[in-house]
This record gives C-alpha cells, sequence and structure tokens, in this order.
C-alpha cells in the first residue's frame, strides 16, 4: 500500500455512530462508537460476527429507517419488519452496502451496465450520434428548428446562410408552374433548381422548361448573414422551411475565406437521399439496437442502429472497447469534440456526457479494472472484480454522507493493484462518506482510520469486541487474533514441500488472451497460478486445462500429456460459484447430513405412531412443512421500485415446520430446532451417528463450524459456499487421485483460517491428490510448492508465462508478483 489513508478534511467533525447492546445472531451486547467520515477496518476470524454487525444490523436498520421516511402507505408496511436486535443506534448514516455477491450477475447484465455506463454512452450515441441510412449511406440528422439554430448560430461571424425547403414531394402529376405559383402566392420570390438560384417570376414564364422532370427544387426561405441577435429569426426561418419541406430542409453555409458547405436536416430521421424513414436517435433505440432481432427490432433498423457513428466508431464497436482503451478512445473523442464546428456535433450535451464517462472509467482502469470489455457478460466476472465494478459505481453518483459498507474490496486484486483501490476509497471517503470495510488483507488494515476486530472465535465463541481504535494500538490488546499477524508475530507455515511426481503438459493454450503458451502443471503438488487482473488466469484455468483434462479423462485426447503420476482419475472444480438448490438448499442439505437426520425422525415413536416417513420432513414438498411460507421460514413483501423485504412467517414464526411436525422430537429437539444447531454444535449432538457426524466434522476442519446447519445456501458468501463443496471432498475419504481446481480458496479468511486451510490442502496432498489454485495472497504463494504467473499485464498486454517454478525462483523473476512474493518469503515459516 502507499501509505496511510489521508483524513478528509470534509469528514464530519466530531461525528460518531454509537451502538448500544447489539444482539444480532452471535453479537453478545455489543457497545462500540464509530467515527463518521473515516475508512473503519472490520476486522477477525470467519464466523465472529463481522457480518452480523456489517450487514445485517447496520445495512437493514438503515434500509429500515429509508423505509420509515417513505410515507405512510410503507410506514403501514413496516409492521413486518422484525425489530433490530440492539437497543438503540444513534448517527447511523443511510446504507449503501458495495458486496461481491451473485447479485447482478443477470445474463443480460454487462460490465457497462453493472459500472453505470451503459446509458451514458447510449445518451451519447443519441446526442452527438451520426445516422447514416442503411440503404444509400446518406446521412440522416433528426434535429428540430431550436436544435438546428443552436448548431448554426455557433458558426463565425459573416457567415452566409441559405435557408431551402425542398419541394420534392409535391405530389405525383402536380405540374411545376402551380409549385412555383403557390409558393409566390405565400410571399416566397426566389428557388434554387438544381443548384442554381433563380427568381420565381422568371420562372413561370416557362414553367415546364425551366424545371424539368426530376430536377431538384427547393424554395429560398431565408437568406442570413450571421451576426449577435438574429437567433430567433433564424429559428423562425427554420421552422417555416420544415413545415413546408415536409420536415426537411438544407442550408448552405459559405463562412468567410472558407469553402461552402451545405447540410440537409430532418425533423422525423428521413432520409434526404432516398426519402427512407427511420425513428428520432434515443438511448432506448441504442438499448434494443445492441441486441438487434433478439430485442424483438426489426431488421432494418438494427442495421440503422448499428450505421450511427460517433467519430469513426460504431456502437457495437464501442461496446467491445476494454475499459483501458475506453478510457484512451473517449479522450480522443473529447479533443475532437472541442475543436469540431458547431454545425457538425452538438457541442455542450456531448462534452458533458463525455466528461462524465472519462471520470467514471478512469475510477475503473484505476480498480485494475482496465482489461474488462465494456460488453463482458456479468456472469464470468470473478466476486472481486464484481465487487469493484460496484464500487466504482458508487463513485460516479458521487453521493455524501453515506455509510458504505464493503466486504472484502481486495478480494481477487493482485497487491499491485491495491494502490487504485486505495485511492478509491479515499476519495469516498473525501466526499464526506464513512466508509466500513469488512477485511482481512493486512496491508489495508495497517493504513485505516479506525480497526475494530472481533472475535476471538467463530460462531458462539466470537461476537466479542476484541479491540477499537487506531490501527497502531491494536499491539496492545491482548485477545486480539489479528495482532500477532499484523506485527509479525504469528505467521502462516507449511513445514513442509511437495516433490513433484509428474506434470501435466498443457500445449499452445491460446483462450481469450493467452499467447499460445506451454504450461507445465506438476502433480501430487500445491500449485498456485497468480497474476494481475485480467492477465489470462481465469482462461488458463476454465477454458484450456479444465476442458482438456475433462476430454483426456474421457479417453478423448484432450491435448494434454501426463507424464509420471500417479495420473489424476478425477477432476473436480471447487469454485465459488452459488450453490445449486435453490431457497430451500441449507449446508445440511448439501453435505447429506438432511437424509439421514430425517430417517432418524421418522423412526421415532411418535412418528412411527403417526405414520410419519422420511418424506414427511423434507421441506421440498408438503407433509410437514409450513405450506404459508412452503417450507422457507420467511415471506417477502414487494417494495416496487425497491428489492423485496423479507419478513418472518406469520404462521410457522420463522420455524418452516407446522404444528403436526413440531411435535415430534428427537432427543428433546424438532427438527427445527436441530436445523439452528451450528454445525459444530450438530456433530457433538450426533456424535455417535456416523453418516452425520462426518460431514459435520469436515465443516469443523474447515473453519465452518459457525455455521447454521439449516442456513438457507443463498446467503453463504462465496468463500463459505467453495469450502462446503470441499466439505463433502473431505467427507467422502475419496481413495482415486483427483486433480482439485479452487477459485481464490483464501478469499474472505483470516489468517487463523487460511492456516487451518493449509493443513486441510496437506492432508489432501498426503492423499495423493494435485491442488490447483487460482490465488492473488502473496502468504499463500510463498507456501505453494509451484507458482505459474501469468501477465505481465490485463487484457492484450497479458496473456505470457512470466514464470513458473517454485515460489522463490518466480519472486526473483521480474514480473509484477515478485517483489511482493518476495517480502512474503521472509513473512512465511516454510520448509528451505
Amino acid at each position: 500500500m502507499p501509505g496511510r489513508f489521508p483524513h478528509p478534511a470534509t469528514a464530519p467533525t466530531g461525528g460518531v455512530l454509537r451502538i448500544r447492546g447489539a444482539r444480532c445472531h452471535n453479537l453478545r451486547a455489543l457497545d462500540l462508537d464509530l467515527p463518521l467520515g473515516r475508512i473503519i477496518g472490520l476486522c477477525g476470524p470467519s464466523g465472529s460476527g463481522k457480518s452480523s454487525l456489517a450487514m445485517d444490523l447496520l445495512a437493514v436498520e438503515g434500509r429500515y429507517r429509508y423505509l420509515l421516511a417513505l410515507g405512510l402507505e410503507e410506514r403501514a408496511e413496516s409492521r413486518h419488519w422484525e425489530e433490530a436486535p440492539v437497543d438503540r443506534i444513534e448517527g447511523l448514516p443511510p446504507a449503501v452496502v458495495v458486496g461481491g455477491g451473485a447479485g447482478g450477475r443477470n445474463p443480460r447484465s454487462t460490465v457497462a451496465t453493472l459500472a453505470g455506463l451503459a446509458g451514458l454512452i447510449r445518451a451519447l450515441f443519441a446526442a452527438a450520434g451520426r445516422a447514416r441510412c442503411p440503404g444509400c449511406g446518406t446521412e440522416i440528422r433528426a434535429l428540430g428548428a431550436l436544435q438546428v439554430a443552436d448548431r448554426l448560430a455557433g458558426l463565425p461571424e459573416g457567415t452566409r446562410l441559405l435557408v431551402l425547403a425542398p419541394m420534392g414531394d409535391r405530389g405525383p402529376g402536380t405540374p411545376a408552374g402551380q409549385v412555383l405559383g403557390d409558393l409566390q402566392k405565400d410571399g416566397f420570390s426566389r428557388v434554387r433548381v438544381s443548384g442554381r438560384v433563380v427568381r420565381v417570376e422568371d420562372l413561370l414564364e416557362d414553367p415546364a422548361g425551366a424545371v424539368p422532370a426530376g430536377a431538384d427544387l427547393e424554395a429560398v426561405v431565408d437568406r442570413v448573414v450571421l451576426r449577435p441577435g438574429l437567433f430567433n429569426r433564424l429559428a423562425d426561418s427554420l421552422a417555416l422551411a420544415f413545415r413546408l419541406g415536409g420536415g426537411r430542409l438544407r442550408v448552405a453555409v459559405e463562412p468567410p475565406g472558407g469553402p461552402p458547405e451545405e447540410h440537409a436536416f430532418s425533423e422525423d430521421a428521413r432520409c434526404p437521399g432516398c426519402g427512407a424513414a427511420f425513428p428520432p436517435l434515443t438511448p432506448a433505440l441504442f438499448a434494443a439496437g445492441g441486441e438487434g432481432e433478439k430485442a424483438g427490432l426489426p431488421l432494418p433498423l438494427a442495421r440503422y442502429v448499428r450505421h450511427v457513428t460517433l467519430g469513426p466508431w460504431t456502437y457495437p464497436e464501442v461496446m467491445a472497447w476494454p475499459l483501458a482503451t475506453a478510457g484512451e478512445r473517449l479522450a480522443e473523442l473529447r479533443a475532437r469534440l472541442g475543436t469540431s464546428s458547431p454545425a457538425d456535433l452538438p457541442i455542450r450535451p456531448a462534452l458533458r456526457l463525455v466528461d462524465e464517462l472519462l471520470e467514471r472509467v478512469a475510477s475503473l482502469v484505476e480498480a485494475g479494472l482496465g482489461h474488462l470489455g465494456l460488453d463482458r457478460p456479468a456472469p464470468t466476472l470473478a466476486a472481486g472484480e464484481l465487487q469493484r465494478l460496484r464500487l466504482a459505481g458508487a463513485l460516479g453518483r458521487r453521493l455524501t454522507g453515506v455509510l458504505y459498507i464493503l466486504d472484502e474490496p481486495t478480494a481477487g486484486l493482485h497487491p499491485a493493484d491495491h494502490p487504485g483501490l486505495q485511492r478509491m476509497l479515499a476519495r469516498l471517503a473525501a466526499d464526506g462518506n464513512t466508509v466500513l470495510v469488512v477485511e482481512h488483507d493486512l496491508d489495508l488494515l495497517r493504513e485505516v482510520h479506525h480497526l475494530v476486530e472481533l472475535g476471538p472465535g467463530a460462531g458462539p465463541d466470537g461476537g466479542r469486541l476484541l479491540y477499537a481504535g487506531p490501527p497502531g494500538g491494536l499491539k496492545d490488546a491482548p485477545q486480539s487474533v489479528t495482532a500477532p499477524y499484523l506485527l509479525g508475530k504469528s505467521r502462516l507455515r507449511r513445514l513442509r514441500r511437495n516433490a513433484p511426481r509428474g506434470r501435466i503438459r498443457l500445449r499452445r493454450a491460446e483462450a481469450r488472451n493467452l499467447a499460445g503458451i506451454d504450461v507445465e502443471i506438476p502433480l501430487g503438488a500445491l500449485v498456485c497460478i497468480t497474476g494481475v487482473s485480467g492477465a489470462g488466469k481465469s482462461a488458463l484455468v476454465e477454458e484450456e486445462l479444465r476442458p482438456r483434462l475433462s476430454a483426456w479423462l474421457r479417453g478423448e485426447g484432450g491435448g494434454v500429456e501426463i507424464e509420471g503420476g500417479p495420473a489424476p482419475e478425477r477432476l473436480l472444480a471447487v469454485d465459488q460459484r452459488p450453490l445449486g438448490g435453490g431457497a430451500l438448499s441449507t449446508p445440511a442439505s448439501v453435505i447429506g447430513v438432511f437424509t439421514p437426520l430425517r430417517h432418524l425422525f421418522a423412526r421415532t415413536p411418535e412418528a412411527r405412531r403417526r405414520g410419519y416417513g422420511p418424506g414427511y420432513f423434507s421441506l421440498n414438498r408438503k407433509g410437514g412443512r409450513c405450506e404459508r411460507c412452503r417450507g422457507r421460514g420467511r415471506l417477502a413483501l414487494e417494495l416496487g421500485a425497491l428489492p423485496p423485504l423479507p419478513y418472518p412467517c406469520d404462521l410457522c414464526h420463522g420455524r418452516r415446520y407446522n404444528r403436526d411436525a413440531l411435535e415430534i422430537r428427537y432427543r428433546g429437539l424438532t427438527m427445527a430446532d436441530v436445523l439452528d444447531l451450528t454445525a459444530g454444535q450438530a456433530a457433538d449432538f450426533f456424535r455417535r451417528i456416523p453418516p452425520v457426524r462426518a460431514p459435520l466434522e469436515a465443516m469443523e476442519r474447515l473453519g465452518l463450524g459457525y455455521l447454521p446447519i439449516g442456513q438457507p445456501v443463498p446467503t453463504l458468501s462465496g468463500g463459505e459456499a467453495q469450502r462446503l463443496r470441499l466439505a463433502v471432498e473431505l467427507a467422502r475419504e475419496a481413495a482415486r487421485p483427483t486433480l482439485f481446481v479452487f477459485d481464490e480458496p483464501t478469499r474472505g479468511l483470516h489468517q487463523v483460517d487460511i492456516q487451518r486451510l493449509l493443513d486441510v490442502f496437506d492432508d489432501l496432498l498426503d492423499r495423493g491428490h494435485t491442488l490447483v489454485l487460482v490465488e492473488q495472497a502473496p502468504e499463500v504463494l510463498a507456501l505453494a510448492d509451484w507458482v505459474i504467473e501469468l501477465g505481465p499485464g490485463p487484457g492484450p498486454a497479458g496473456g505470457r508465462l512470466v514464470a513458473a517454478g517454485p515460489p522463490a525462483s518466480v519472486a526473483g523473476a521480474g514480473g509484477p508478483t515478485g517483489p511482493h512474493l518476495a517480502r512474503a518469503l521472509e513473512a512465511v515459516d516454510t520448509a528451505r
């Protein structure tokens, strides 16, 4: 990190957020004062209560208070809201959560829509785009009289203008003499015939000969020499020309000392060349045009949208730009607009839009996202990329007096990109906001204005305030579990290295930005793939290693070579994608203990007497579940444009089962009671039932002992979901050699939890498996057996093999990871 966050000058003097008696989840009647207008770090082991404080108390209470301010109708409905488990909160600003969860991963969402750029780009094309007829290529300009007058008035003083109304739509069979006579009656004395201005009375002597069939006939509406004070006259003349020309006009321009020009304008986006009609350029047209026929847009209109240019670029070309390229091209466009003639482009609105886009794009590039294309689909983004997009969007809204709550903003971010993130956080605070960062990165925690640690353990062993104050004072907190790592007294450790027993060789990896590289992955080792954001890590793993190895396992070759052994017999991806199963899925169902639990309850004497089988206790079908909430325990109140408001079911009161099912008990507990147990509590309660105990103990080994086994899976973080997948594998005790692929497995983990995960990794290696991690944390890279660095830059500047080998060799290879890895090697304990 480049240095301590500056104290923002705009911060409220003496402003304090006071929390008294917070009892949300495992918080133990917490009393806490937080300084407003500052950057606050919130740390502690997984399950210590950080999310309970930040997300489930402050964010939810902030939303509740906002609803109360909306009006009488919403206030009446607020009876559904659960009373906050806190004695009082004072000084709570409106809260905005910026997270990296699955929200916003709509398949139709893109980088441009998530970052708030799509609307600005569409508005820019609507304001300054040049439309051309897809049939004949003629430029189309749909403008009103005032808009045309505004453009022309910006031309140099002394410019001569000839305002002309085309008379080509005089109707079939209408003789030229009649048209000329009508013009003379209406007071028009001159016309232009095929580019030559003549008097109407001269043409009336022989109209058929003077205006032959097919000749261009235009009424001269006005002749103007530009000077101050003529705007209203010009606008009136243009309006008259539009009426006379059926919505079209032409202006001949003679600037002083310059070549003559001609400009055609249309009120209704009609082609001056072939007369084809098109809709006016609007942002909505580009929103539909970007999808073409897929959005139900007729093919001619889709072609029309694709023929609109902004400078030399079409809308599809702009939307395909990477963010870094967008910044360069927008700067080029800004310079071009500044030197363009006002008759060519609507300068003022276009400049404002370009300036806004430049500012937002600069924030995104600064956040390490310059490699992302504007049209990149949201589902393909890593959680860290998604969160930084949202953070940049928050900066673009320029809010003040807000409490921003950020969940692990450094997740997935290469250490080289940390300074850009730090500058973004500092800007939020400088705007008069309070930034609460739930974070484990030690470098960031050292720089915050105020540090809060909860703990000392997880679940029932957490929820206590261990420290609150400047980061430097943490050394004097005796119960702190973070201080030993922050001060270097405790280190992550891995006391042995695994010698590779063979290798997987990938030749000519070319997916996305990969530059046809050859990569070797050792077998039987802990292998980390790293590099700056956009270097090609996901492309190598998701689009090269996994599909090729899957094909090889099916006996189809797959383009991989395997030397030595034992060769993997199975490939397993343990990533952070949301777990399936919907709202009724729970950790108990994911790890496979819910089925034996239902069998245990079905075998109780009372259940047998009533004829309740295992299916009766399922949440997925009718039987013992509450039908009011269909086993969810919660209902949702729709609030229009706002997200739905969840509240406990008013029939089962959140228990999920009906009255009959809750009368069945196993050793004194109902099924609802069992689902409320944490994994650790359930492992102890069912210690004599191996099918239930073993998977729960696997969860404990991975630091998930604090999770209630009935917690809805959609509420789990990406890191929790990934470790839950791993717990399933640990419980199976598979003997077949497996290649495990992990996506940032240490994301969201405190150092004590990372150590626990490293111990599990060593256990998997001892069983003969191979582990491949996409990882950025330098301390974890330092403990790997083999490191593969891609880069050196993002996007087109990446995709090459920077270094590969033991951590020490990669540290000295000169790549972006090297300096950070060299420091990390001094901060961990490992076999030499």
